[in-house]
């Protein structure tokens, strides 16, 4: 199916080891987008009794169909997981370059279980995975480990979803953090991820992702940009302010 590369990337932290999980067809199709593929994986993954932060709880990023394409809107990655907050569905999305670069990488989705018994964070690079020593930068925030790893790693424009203090610390509305200032902010991700000793996951890819027809969908994506970019909300405020954008708007409705 176009705009999937049908493979979900799974990592062990307790052993090191990973594997390429074939996506099932039927899947793609019924569960369209990383919401649907996430939770599909986080049904087969664990019980009603699986406490949230047991190291077999999977955290799982997952894009879409569009995800890596020149289709506006498209780059948002989605983590889905048991919500240490809530102990119920946790489900957090956020913008930026991650997602499309895991998709480039060759992946759907990426799925992490296990603990590490160090701190450490996972390097992608297309099929290459490896897990590296983050003790350097355990205990430090977003910027230091953002730095550090592309230094670790000598890639400039590696993209990398990390936790700081909060995390680490398994604070119950801890988020994940990317491009050192989007948040995967909702549910308290950062905190399954601390509890797993996993500091970052940094990920490069070098595969372009095969459309039906890539002429075409350009075209519409650089029409549907033009649309977006002429509605006053969107050009004067959702672009440079982000989601404190509608504060007013929840503002006035709660009162």
């Amino acid at each position: 199916m176009k705009g999937y590369w049908g493979k979900a990337l799974v990592v062990d932290l307790t052993t090191g080891a990973s594997a390429g999980w074939k996506i099932p067809g039927e899947w793609l199709r019924d569960y369209i987008g990383g919401e649907g593929i996430g939770v599909r994986y986080l049904a087969d993954l664990i019980t009603p009794e699986t406490e949230p932060f047991a190291k077999e709880q999977p955290l799982i990023f997952a894009t879409g169909p569009l995800t890596g394409t020149p289709a506006p809107c498209s780059g948002r990655c989605v983590v889905v997981f048991r919500s240490p907050a809530t102990g119920t569905l946790g489900m957090s999305n956020a913008g930026g370059y991650f997602a499309p670069e895991l998709k480039k990488a060759g992946w759907d989705a990426l799925i992490v279980t296990g603990k590490s018994e160090k701190p450490v964070y996972i390097s992608i690079k297309d099929d290459q995975v490896e897990l590296r020593c983050a003790e350097k930068v355990w205990g430090q925030g977003i910027h230091a480990t953002e730095d550090f790893i592309k230094q670790d790693l000598q890639e400039e424009k590696v993209q990398i979803a990390s936790i700081g203090q909060s995390g680490e610390n398994k604070v119950m509305f801890a988020a994940i953090m990317t491009d050192k200032h989007r948040a995967f902010g909702r549910g308290g991700a950062g905190a399954l991820m601390g509890s797993k000793n996993l500091k970052a996951i940094a990920v490069k890819g070098t595969k372009t992702m095969p459309v039906a027809d890539l002429e075409q969908l350009k075209a519409i994506g650089a029409e549907a940009r033009k649309e977006l970019f002429e509605e006053a909300f969107v050009r004067d405020e959702l672009k440079p302010f982000g989601t404190p954008s509608f504060y007013d708007s929840l503002t006035l409705r709660s009162r």
